[in-house]
């Protein structure tokens, strides 16, 4: 028997700058977000996760990239994770709130780094949807 969790990841978007996390738990960078609650839609969760993992002052926009699916293989029983992506522009620079996860700025030489083991593959793809190309 398979398990089907739904989750929310994001980039912050300030002054044409994007922004994620290192994720200094699981040793890897990560969009801000995770999994959706009994009764939230997307937009609640993205917001309470946000609100939870860093500050920023005010939002600007919100725009749903699409639909990214992450199975685990190694995982039993499967495991499959429907992650709604997600750029969420703010009037601030987003602070890290929790003391695993640092704020980093997301550029094109950063995503070029990103690999299975040192990035979420959510982030890969939201990377490669905002053309920054992100993975190998």
């Amino acid at each position: 028997m398979e398990q089907i969790i739904s989750s929310c990841h994001s980039v912050i978007k300030y002054n044409n700058n994007y922004y994620c996390a290192w994720n200094d738990k699981h040793k890897k960078y990560a969009p801000i977000g995770g999994k959706t609650d009994a009764g939230e839609t997307e937009l609640m969760t993205l917001a309470r996760e946000i609100n939870e993992e860093v500050t920023v002052k005010g939002y600007k926009s919100v725009e749903r990239l699409g639909v990214h699916v992450h199975e685990d293989p190694h995982q039993t029983p499967k495991r499959i994770v429907n992650v709604a992506l997600y750029i969420v522009e703010t009037t601030s620079i987003p602070v890290g709130k929790e003391s695993f996860i640092t704020v980093v700025k997301l550029d094109k030489d950063l995503a070029n780094t990103f690999n299975e083991t040192n990035a979420y593959s959510s982030l890969m793809a939201i990377c490669k949807k905002i053309n920054l190309q992100g993975g190998r």
